[in-house]
């Protein structure tokens, strides 16, 4: 009966429209948004989050939010223990959640020296500690890939951070990264894949500058907070 119906992206609107057919005319995707006022790039050298916890000369991969049931988070820890013999680089994980247990279990069992864990940090810490990464991980579950859009994403590209999306072929997360080469999409498990982009990455700062211009520029165009406040705005004009 809703005259109008706010998803975050076209998994979600699929599968509405799937289940109750003729509803997609009133359906609008409208992605999540990051305020760039709050949210901004920081340099290294002046970066206190990196300082005050030690990451000084560390390559950062990041997974930042919640440690839920929806994200693919063991494939996160198989890279980890890929790449365990490399000391420079580090997989920080900030944030809690239903696996956050179940994660800090697989550090001891695996012996995993270069996963680091913080708790959520407050708002006004948070451009630094997302400015910290190299590189980004968001992740879902194959399961999920219909009813969750990880809104942490957006963060990372406020920050320029070269994204790796861990989720099914059929994600929009896939389309997303792969046209608008903000990163690397790469399926469930495929652990392998993604630590040797990982090593790349490190390895070609260029590269990843240009990634990271990428995400910069698409953030700007569809998913700052006056982008996405504007949509919104056209959806209540148009009742």
């Amino acid at each position: 009966n809703a005259n109008e119906i706010i998803v975050l992206s076209d998994n979600m609107k699929n599968t509405i429209n799937a289940k109750l057919n003729g509803l997609n005319k009133k359906i609008s995707v409208l992605s999540s948004w990051v305020n760039s006022k709050k949210i901004y790039p920081v340099e290294k050298d002046k970066n206190k989050f990196i300082k005050s916890n030690n990451l000084t000369n560390k390559f950062i991969v990041l997974y930042s939010g919640n440690q839920g049931r929806c994200h693919d988070l063991i494939t996160i820890f198989k890279v980890a223990n890929f790449l365990k013999e490399d000391s420079k680089i580090v997989f920080l994980f900030i944030g809690n959640g239903a696996q956050h247990n179940t994660l800090k279990g697989l550090k001891q069992k695996w012996s995993l020296e270069n996963c680091i864990f913080l708790p959520y940090q407050e708002k006004n810490n948070l451009v630094f500690s997302l400015s910290s990464a190299d590189l980004a991980i968001v992740s879902l579950k194959k399961e999920a890939t219909d009813l969750v859009a990880p809104s942490k994403l957006y963060g990372h590209l406020a920050c320029g951070t070269p994204v790796c999306t861990i989720s099914s072929e059929n994600s929009y997360l896939k389309t997303l990264i792969e046209e608008f080469e903000l990163g690397k999409w790469v399926n469930n498990n495929n652990y392998k894949e993604i630590a040797n982009w990982i090593i790349f990455i490190k390895n070609n700062p260029i590269i990843a500058k240009e990634i990271g211009l990428n995400c910069q520029k698409y953030f700007k165009h569809f998913a700052s907070l006056d982008v996405i406040s504007r949509k919104y705005e056209e959806v209540l004009k148009k009742l």
